[in-house]
């Protein structure tokens, strides 16, 4: 035994004090107690009944053994502290001696010396002593039990001196067991987590293994029967030795001090059986509680009765129902003998009739076996489940979304569905009737140390999440069931689940952290999307759009406190995964894995093939990444050179070993490796494509992976020279086209790659062209012909439906085989044979061949503007080669198209369709180029200008003029002439005319939610989602065809001015109609609000909006040719530029700020909307916004956006950020309101010099109090003339919206609604607005009226082919009802302004600021006023007249109105009449302080004398039949049992002025009154009101208002 020193006697005590006992026993020199001896005696073989009579002698001796385990449990946790033994990797000592035979212990009797030194020993455990200060504390808080001061008594008792301590008091020698022959077998995996169902007869509770343990059972019943037995005696003798007042004192005792509920339980249970015999039986457990002990003070009954309610208690909780039992007879004793008689346990079973007959015998055993089985605690998770469990009534809704319940493969299973158990959906505590797993249920098995468990949850929770992204759970919003998922800090949990090491575990929990982050359909649909061309490039910051950060209001304002990494996830979830490390643990697991180029080890080796789903799906999760935000990209992969090269390296590896394998996998051609094959091109896919996503991330990036250090640009050009694989050759032309834009290694795109693109394209080229020559043969396909005849076809195509619909509901299911075969023949027509491609083709379709040529052509419209710059010839002559194939492929594409058209929803159609955008984008953007060129040679003139006879010798173009005006001519009749004879063209101008930005379930509901964020709340049910699917992508496809065509014209009329008057004679003269319906019908006029997919749908639309810009621009130039162009069209131009604004993104600064000169505040068309002072408007304004909005900064870089031409540009990346410093897009949809907006914010010190960005202070001297007024008084000269043009934009914006607009002017420091031309504007703007809501209310009345008569035509046609007689009697019946409901609609009051409805409940807080300001400015202003009349109508909630009344009670006539009529009319401020007692008050104070009368404040006079009269009188001159003496007393018996109605009465009539009084008694409603009183004596007043004041004055005599009442004569 080695010599251990005392060091440090404060880490733990009780180790102290042992090692020094240790010092002190080995300086002694004493004998050990204990001894090992190796050889031991050979093992006693004992015979059955000896090992019987052992186990006998074991259990007699149960409470000799269990004193002493206290010393053992000591002794092991002593020796378990040496740390210099070799443990292994599940704890266990790991013995280094040769196994040999058995040790024998055998044990000293000295020990003398012990006892000495047993004192030293402390009472308290080890664990007492570690916590010794925690214990401290808790004892000033808790006081211990009796049990536990038992218990602690019990642990003194063990380390008494007095006794016998040592071990040999117990045990002798002790021989080790004989484990030679054991077998070891280790545990098997199970493949669920859960417990395997098996039958009954094997587990625990079966009847075979009962059996086995009743012995076991019967010995200790005996045991605990004699221990109950003698404390029973102990309790008699006592209660014999009492009295009886002992006995009733210690009763009371005990019913004072126990709580009465304990009483009423133990009285409620107590319930004897009692048999036929009238004896008293009782239920016997044998177990004794702790209450015995109070039970001693009691009597024999009480005793009796407690005993009889622990036993009844016991037996409750065990369900004992059996039919044999043991009970125990009692005699009851009266209080004079005071003894108790007991019997011996005897066993029975109960029998109602001893005389019964063998059917009733039968029939009870029918009964008790029907009963319900016993349960005791092992079994009770059998019991059958309580209909409480079920909850069938439940319906799923994002609100109770952590409720839901799933199946492992994530679908949603209904309440009280009938799902087996078998299938391991009810393994959960909660609910167990209900099959699934909630959420919580789930994280919660995703933290069992079961691997199996652990891993099912995960791939549970993998699916879920799948399913919400994909919006498989119906119409619920995605980001809402995203944000409950983080709010389940469930983003941590799986952070922490990915740094496992069981590779189970480690995949499981990867997938289910990439289906959180990646959605896999989107990222998908941004690939789609960004193979367009024009600007795909720029991919939009997924970024959330935080906060505005708000003026500190103090300087010393604390900051906020860091917030965890769950919040951090809630708010941002890339953001909070990068904090916690999940990149280090990402690059950890994709370079620090067995890397292998072997193909043979990869196809056999599991944990390879592992390895390379991870690294796929770690890839994915680094693209997503990359989409954040530039700070993201950046400090991911530079931030560290550590971890960029490990990725860099990572990609080049799977550039290089994994491609040789792949190629040799193809090689083989083993169909086994298929998915080995698919994995393998996936992981180079998204190598390359995360390189793309990280330059287009960060031009810095860009730049590192390109250094001299990396060499990534020199790798990639080799792997592409190499590159056999269409879709892999994409990726790189992709990854080229964004390195381009960087001007990253420009010499070698044309001197190395551009040759092998050529040779690319022009194979595919031939193989195009030959293949559209055999359709146009083997299908008769004539072009010229197709656009007449397609919408004949179609007409007859749905006829033929119709008809074939009709027929099939007539004839029996019999004659569906015939009608089949009809079908079939009618197919036969040649012209609708399906289509067969050439082999050839087919491979081109197959290997996505068309869309690496798109990729070309993208590649191609970006490089050619540098040669324009640069006037490089070398650099034209590389690119000019490709210009006679895109010119074949215009010409071919519509046949290809038309042959794919016959599969409906065929993604070759998107492919075909862009193929033909991204060339005619090509064709347009090298003529524009072509044109600034300042230098051509002749021949390469000609060599252009000979294409269109090379490529059509149907059509004789002139190629006579060597210059680019003609060449241009010449091509654009040749390109129009292929397109619009094409199927191509008739789908897309059908379908572009079809297009809007979002499906609404409701106009009317968007239109009034529009225009503000605070009605967002309610657009989550009015707005259907946006499905993404074929159609989502071919409307993008095809506004991106429609911009291909768009951008042509307009960058070729700019060239050649005769393009446009070729524009009005195309297509028959049809074309430029057809675009300008384009330009108007298509357009969106409300609001685009995204409920989900924003980001995406932005993206898709973006072509859109491009298309609308050159659209506008074609025809501001077209609108020059006077000759052909209507310019009445102007003003339906300009409303559809005035809805394009808001849909520009960041990047499109420079765009918007053209169109707003261009067109919106442009002379032309301000004069076209019939606009007083076009050149004034469009100076303020449009300086306006360029200060503002549009600074020169801002300007230079959406200028390099959009011509990328610039060699010294200085782009950071291509994200479009909402966030960016460079941009204040988007703008919103009431953009228009903008200058108000901008002075009403700096005039409520939101705006604070630069902070907003808003403009550039070194460029603008802006001066509130000397530019305020022409800033306003042209807005509103603007918007005059937006609603005298009657404009369909500023239709579409609601009413509220503009209603608020004006009353901000009233709220401006410099206060220009003093100015008179302003407040006149502003008279005339309040005037339209309450006509357009007039001109509103009756549109939806016609239209709900038409409706009305639609439905009812309908229901009456229905009832004519049943019954004409009925019909002509509902046909009355609809007539009398509709007469009915036309006159009820217009007895109804006109519709009001719904403010609250609009802006929410913060417009009050508004009309509050709005009140106060009018206060303390408006003396007596009538426009002022004129704003404020409205909200004291009836309709609206009392708080905005209580508002107005308080404010203004000392100055009510401030509030002035000359004319007759108030706003709305002057029945809405009286109907209905008034409730609120507080307002009622107001009122009636108003009339007694003389704030109101008939001179001033007229008009609120007449609503307080209104309001007034028939709270108190109540409709006193309504005609009625009944007698006037009856009414009377009613009324005055109303008055003077309402205490209210007397006060306010009593009041007026005392202390009102005379004027006052006779008003108030004379008034009478009449609808259409004026507000005016011209009575000056009672006699207007009826007999009535005259009988009801002079009994209301009689009975309040003691008032003394008779006497003030008589002054005033009245009557």
């Amino acid at each position: 035994m080695k010599k251990h020193t005392y060091e440090d006697p404060n880490e733990d005590d009780y180790e102290a004090k042992l090692l020094k006992q240790q010092e002190e026993f080995l300086k002694s020199g004493s004998k050990p107690s204990v001894s090992t001896v190796t050889r031991g005696p050979p093992p006693i073989v004992l015979s059955r009944s000896q090992a019987k009579q052992r186990e006998q002698h074991t259990t007699d001796n149960i409470s000799t053994t269990s004193t002493t385990t206290t010393t053992t449990t000591t002794t092991t946790s002593t020796t378990g502290k040496f740390k210099h033994q070799k443990v292994s990797n599940n704890g266990i000592p790991i013995i280094d001696e040769p196994m040999g035979e058995r040790d024998v212990v055998s044990l000293s009797d000295d020990l003398n010396h012990l006892k000495s030194k047993s004192s030293n020993l402390t009472s308290t455990s080890r664990f007492k002593l570690n916590n010794q200060k925690q214990q401290q504390k808790q004892k000033e808080e808790d006081e211990p039990t009796i049990e536990e001061m038992d218990d602690i008594q019990q642990e003194e008792d063990v380390f008494d001196e007095k006794r016998d301590v040592h071990i040999t008091s117990v045990i002798s020698n002790i021989y080790e067991r004989d484990v030679s022959n054991a077998i070891f077998e280790a545990p098997k995996k199970k493949n669920t987590g859960f417990p395997e169902a098996v039958h009954r007869s094997v587990l625990s509770f079966s009847k075979n293994k009962q059996t086995v343990t009743e012995n076991t059972q019967q010995s200790i019943k005996k045991a605990e029967s004699i221990e109950t037995t003698g404390i029973e005696q102990e309790n008699n003798k006592k209660l014999e030795a009492m009295s009886e007042q002992e006995i009733k004192e210690n009763q009371e005792y005990l019913l004072k001090h126990l709580d009465p509920k304990i009483v009423e339980m133990l009285k409620n249970r107590k319930k004897p059986n009692i048999n036929n015999d009238n004896k008293n039986i009782k239920m016997e457990t044998g177990s004794i509680t702790s209450n015995n002990n109070i039970n001693n003070n009691d009597n024999n009954n009480n005793n009796n009765n407690n005993n009889n309610n622990n036993n009844n208690n016991n037996n409750n909780n065990n369900n004992n129902t059996t039919t044999t039992i043991s009970t125990k007879s009692t005699e009851t004793i009266s209080p004079t003998n005071q003894t108790t008689k007991t019997n011996k346990t005897v066993q029975f079973k109960e029998i109602e009739n001893k005389t019964e007959t063998k059917t009733e015998l039968e029939s009870n055993i029918e009964i008790k076996q029907q009963s319900e089985p016993e349960y005791d605690e092992t079994t009770i998770w059998m019991k059958d489940l309580d209909k409480q469990d079920e909850r069938k009534g439940f319906k799923e809704t994002i609100s109770n979304f952590r409720e839901w319940r799933f199946n492992f493969t994530g679908e949603i299973i209904q309440r009280g569905s009938s799902t087996p158990t078998s299938q391991g959906l009810h393994h959960h505590g909660s609910e167990a009737g209900e099959a699934g797993y909630t959420l919580n249920e789930i994280i919660m098995l995703i933290k069992s140390s079961n691997h199996s468990q652990k891993c099912i949850a995960l791939k549970t929770l993998t699916f879920i999440l799948q399913k919400i992204h994909n919006g498989s759970y119906g119409s619920f919003n995605k980001l809402q069931l995203i944000d409950e998922i983080l709010k389940l800090k469930i983003p941590r949990l799986l952070r922490v689940s990915i740094d496992s090491q069981v590779p189970s575990i480690l995949i499981s929990a990867l997938t289910c952290i990439h289906a959180l982050i990646v959605p896999t359909i989107k990222e998908n649909a941004y690939e789609m999307i960004e193979s367009r061309s024009h600007r795909a490039y720029e991919t939009i910051s997924i970024k959330p759009i935080s906060m505005e950060s708000k003026k500190q209001q103090f300087k010393n304002e604390e900051e906020e406190p860091e917030k965890d990494d769950d919040e951090k996830c809630e708010l941002d979830l890339i953001r909070g995964l990068v904090d916690m490390g999940i990149v280090n643990r990402l690059v950890y697991l994709m370079d620090n894995e067995a890397k292998s180029s072997d193909t043979l080890s990869m196809s056999q080796d599991p944990f390879f093939k592992s390895f390379l789903s991870r690294f796929n799906l770690i890839l994915d999760i680094f693209i997503h990444f990359t989409r954040h935000s530039n700070q993201i990209t950046e400090e991911i992969f530079s931030g560290s050179s550590n971890i960029s090269d490990l990725i860099f390296n990572s990609i080049k590896y799977s550039l290089t070993d994994l491609e040789l394998s792949l190629r040799y996998l193809i090689n083989e051609n083993n169909n086994n490796d298929i998915g080995l094959v698919t994995i393998l091109k996936n992981i180079q896919i998204k190598s390359i494509r995360l390189l793309r996503r990280i330059s287009q991330s960060s031009k810095h990036c860009a730049d590192i992976m390109t250094a001299s250090s990396y060499d990534l640009f020199t790798f990639i050009k080799e792997k592409f020279l190499q590159c056999n694989d269409n879709q892999i050759l994409m990726e790189y032309i992709k990854l080229f086209r964004i390195w381009f834009i960087y001007r990253i290694e420009v010499p070698s795109f044309f001197s190395e790659i551009l040759p092998v693109l050529n040779r690319y394209v022009l194979e595919f080229t031939e193989i195009l062209n030959v293949e559209a020559y055999h359709l146009s043969i083997t299908k008769p396909f004539s072009p010229t012909t197709t656009t007449t005849t397609t919408t004949q076809q179609e007409q007859q195509q749905q006829q033929q439906q119709q008809q074939q619909q009709e027929q099939q509901q007539k004839e029996n299911e019999n004659n569906n085989k015939s009608n089949e075969k009809e079908k079939i023949s009618a197919n036969n027509n040649p012209m609708d044979k399906p289509i067969k491609f050439s082999d050839n083709f087919q491979n081109i379709i197959t290997s996505h061949i068309m869309e690496t040529v798109r990729s070309i052509y993208n590649l191609l419209d970006i490089m050619i503007p540098l040669v324009s710059v640069d006037q490089q010839l070398n650099y034209y002559d590389s690119v000019s080669h490709f210009v006679e194939p895109s010119f074949i492929i215009t010409q071919t594409i519509g046949v290809i198209y038309h042959s794919f058209r016959e599969k409906e929803f065929d993604y070759n159609l998107l492919a075909s369709i862009g193929l033909s955008s991204s060339v005619l984008h090509f064709i347009s953007t090298f003529f524009a180029s072509l044109n600034k060129i300042l230098v051509l040679s002749p021949n390469q003139l000609e060599r252009l200008s000979s294409i269109p006879s090379k490529l059509n010798s149907r059509h004789s173009f002139s190629a006579s003029g060597n210059n680019i005006m003609d060449l241009i001519e010449s091509n654009t009749n040749m390109i129009f002439t292929s397109i619009f004879g094409s199927t191509m063209y008739s789908d897309a101008k059908r379908k572009i005319l079809s297009m809007i930005y979002i499906n609404h379930s409701d106009n009317t509901t968007t239109t009034t939610n529009s225009g503000n964020n605070g009605s967002n709340e309610n657009l989550s049910n009015t707005i259907m989602k946006v499905p993404i699917n074929f159609n989502f992508f071919f409307e993008g496809e095809v506004a991106e065809w429609w911009l291909s065509v768009s951008r042509y014209l307009i960058l070729c009329l700019e060239i050649n001015r005769s393009i446009g008057k070729l524009i009005f004679y195309m297509d028959q003269s049809n074309f430029f109609y057809h675009l300008h319906s384009i330009l108007v019908s298509t357009i969106d006029y409300r609001k685009t609000f995204f409920n989900q997919d924003r980001d995406l749908i932005l993206s898709n639309y973006r072509s859109k909006t491009f298309l609308y810009f050159y659209l506008l621009k074609l025809m501001n130039e077209l609108r020059f040719e006077e000759e052909e162009f209507d310019q009445t069209l102007l003003k339906f131009h300009h409303s559809a530029a005035m809805a394009l604004v808001p849909t520009f993104l960041p990047n499109d600064d420079i765009l918007l700020f053209d169109l707003l000169s261009s067109t919106i505040f442009q002379n032309d068309y301000l004069e076209s909307i019939g606009n007083l002072k076009p050149s004034s408007v469009s100076v303020v304004l449009k300086l306006f916004y360029q200060d503002r909005f549009f600074p020169t900064k801002t300007l230079q870089h959406s200028q390099i956006l959009y011509r990328v031409d610039d060699s010294d540009n200085q782009l950071d990346d291509l994200l479009i950020s909402f966030e960016s410093e460079n941009s204040l897009l988007p703008l919103k949809y009431d953009w228009f309101n903008l200058p108000i907006e901008f002075l009403y914010q700096s005039s409520i010190e939101l705006y604070n010099g630069n902070t907003q960005d808003y403009f550039d202070e070194n460029e603008s001297d802006w001066n509130e109090d000397l530019d305020s007024p022409p800033l306003v008084s042209n807005t509103l000269l603007f918007i005059q003339s937006l609603y005298n043009s009657n404009s369909q934009y500023i239709h579409s914006v609601p009413l509220e919206n503009t209603y608020q607009i004006l009353m901000k002017i009233f709220l401006l420091k410099s206060e220009p609604w003093k100015n008179i031309e302003i407040s006149k504007l502003l008279k005339h703007l309040l005037i339209v607005l309450i006509n357009n809501l007039k001109n509103k209310n009756d549109q939806e009345e016609n239209e709900e009226n038409n409706q009305m008569e639609i439905d009812n035509n309908n229901n009456n046609n229905n009832n004519n082919n049943n019954n004409n007689n009925n019909n002509n009697i509902n046909n009355n019946n609809n007539n009398n009802n509709n007469n009915n409901n036309n006159d009820n609609n217009n007895e109804e009051n006109d519709k009001e302004f719904d403010f609250e409805g609009y802006f929410g409940s913060k417009f009050y807080q508004f009309y509050q600021e709005f009140i106060q300001h009018f206060v303390s400015v408006s003396f007596n202003s009538e426009i002022f006023s004129s704003f404020i009349w409205v909200f004291l109508r009836q309709c609206y909630n009392h708080r905005y007249r209580i508002l107005f009344w308080n404010e203004l009670f000392p100055t009510l006539h401030y509030l002035n109105c000359s004319d007759p009529q108030l706003p709305l009319g002057n029945d809405g401020y009286l109907l209905p009449y008034e409730s609120n007692t507080e307002l009622l008050s107001l009122y009636k104070n108003s009339l007694i302080q003389k704030k109101t009368n008939r001179n001033q404040a007229s008009k609120l006079y007449m609503i307080a004398i209104h309001h007034l009269s028939h709270f108190i009188f109540g409709n006193a001159d309504q005609e009625e039949e009944e007698e006037e003496d009856n009414r009377t007393k009613e009324i005055f018996n109303d008055i003077k049992s309402n205490g209210i109605k007397s006060q306010y009465l009593s009041s007026i009539l005392s202390d009102a002025p005379k004027e006052t009084i006779i008003d108030f008694l004379s008034y009478h409603y009449q609808k259409g009154c004026v507000f005016q009183f011209s009575c000056e004596d009672s006699s207007e007043i009826t007999d009535q009101k005259k009988q009801i004041v002079r009994q209301f004055i009689d009975l309040n005599s003691h008032l003394n208002i008779k006497d003030k009442f008589e002054k005033h004569q009245l009557f």
